[in-house]
């Protein structure tokens, strides 16, 4: 009964100890990451700088959509696949900080 235990309790104590930052196979690497996520936020920029300061009459959430559909090809990233790592790297904030 003892031996069963202690297996049991190593078993647990190797399952603690794996490392939580392991990068599962459907989320982008952190430097493609990186990449998207920048020319994103310069995306936001000419939007804000450049397009809706001189044409107030478009549509500002179709616009951005446009533009990040063309972020998004330009990396080769599918909209769900940078959900789905955005969403990762922000349960994970020392990744993310890596990342920002």
């Amino acid at each position: 009964m003892r031996t069963r235990l202690l297996i049991a309790f190593c078993f647990v104590l190797l399952a603690a100890c794996k490392k939580k930052d392991k990068i599962p196979g459907h989320v982008l690497p952190q430097k493609k990451m990186q990449a998207v996520l920048q020319d994103m936020m310069r995306a936001d920029q000419f939007l804000t700088d450049f397009v809706f300061s001189r044409d107030t009459s478009l549509d500002k959430k179709m616009e951005s959509v446009k533009l990040y559909s063309r972020v998004f090809a330009q990396h080769q990233v599918s909209k769900e696949e940078f959900r789905q790592s955005f969403s990762f790297y922000r349960s994970h904030p020392e990744l993310f900080k890596t990342i920002m």
